[in-house]
């Protein structure tokens, strides 16, 4: 669900930007290197910043994922170590 709304909030995204960008697309001419540079910067420093926290909001609901996973891992143990506890008293029986 992340992946698919980053996808279509950075297609929103570039848009926009293009939008703007083909109102402005004169002045981006005349724009010396460094005002340049500084004007894609700013541009995409917000797309940057978006895929940073999405990332980090995906690495949480893997970690619980991975967490409900050794929940059930660590049950399944216990269980077998009663089962072998049953064997080893019947063996002994």
């Amino acid at each position: 669900k992340l992946g698919l709304f980053g996808v279509l909030a950075t297609v929103g995204y570039l848009l926009l930007v293009a939008i703007v960008l083909r109102k402005k697309l004169g002045e981006l001419g005349s724009l010396e290197l460094n005002n340049f540079g500084d004007f894609l910067a700013g541009a995409f420093c917000p797309l940057a910043i978006f895929w940073l926290v999405l990332g980090f909001f995906q690495q949480g609901a893997e970690l619980r994922n991975s967490i409900k996973s050794l929940d059930v891992q660590t049950r399944e143990l216990k269980e077998s170590v009663m089962q072998q506890k049953d064997l080893a008293r019947t063996s002994q029986e």
